[in-house]
């Protein structure tokens, strides 16, 4: 972080991997961060990394065998733009699975366990409010996501990336509002004054 008026660092902080590739959310005081399959929480006024209700190793026992534990992640790297309305975090992997959790007032998850091994994306989905994902359209690739009047858009392709879908889903329940097939793969697109623009190779 930098001081805006004269350029001068404030605080630096370390992520878990060199795969940050999207902009982070910024939830209360706090960002979150994907990190290829991990999810980070930092501190906006130092940097420090924080808690947010998962399993955070559970403690080891004097006189007892040491015991390895799987860090909580994600199945698959988390390369889409998060989002958020304030409540709850929108993130979606590469394969075009989304999910949806609410935070509290501290930006973390209600009654999470940070000491149960079990308490991980992987192996607690009860943890999410949905998960959505399409048996036909199953991979992304320009990871681009919007979010605007409890509506979350995403994109994905099928599996020869012949064609490309745009699903428009209720963030209440993850379920679809509508969808459209475009032929082609679209390389980009965004969101405008209420309407969706975007192009293939050939077409816009």
């Amino acid at each position: 972080s930098f001081n805006r008026a004269n350029g001068i660092e404030k605080w630096h902080g370390n992520l878990p991997t060199p795969y940050n590739l999207f902009a982070p959310v910024k939830y209360r005081n706090f960002y979150f961060i994907n990190s290829a399959i991990f999810l980070e929480k930092i501190s906006t006024e130092d940097g420090t990394s924080y808690s947010y209700g998962m399993f955070d190793g559970a403690p080891q026992v004097a006189g007892q065998p040491y015991q390895e534990y799987e860090e909580n992640q994600f199945e698959r790297p988390i390369y889409n733009q998060m989002q958020t309305d304030g409540e709850n975090l929108y993130i979606g992997d590469e394969k075009g699975k989304f999910y949806c959790f609410y935070l509290d007032r501290t930006a973390s998850l209600r009654d999470g366990d940070i000491t149960d091994p079990n308490n991980t994306f992987i192996k607690n989905p009860k943890i999410f409010k949905w998960t959505f994902s399409d048996e036909n359209f199953d991979f992304q690739s320009n990871n681009i996501t919007f979010l605007e009047n409890e509506t979350l858009y995403v994109e994905m392709k099928n599996g020869i990336a012949t064609q490309t879908c745009i699903f428009a889903l209720n963030t209440k329940d993850g379920k679809p509002k509508w969808k459209k097939v475009v032929n082609g793969y679209v390389l980009n697109w965004c969101l405008s004054n209420n309407k969706i623009v975007g192009y293939t190779e050939n077409t816009i």
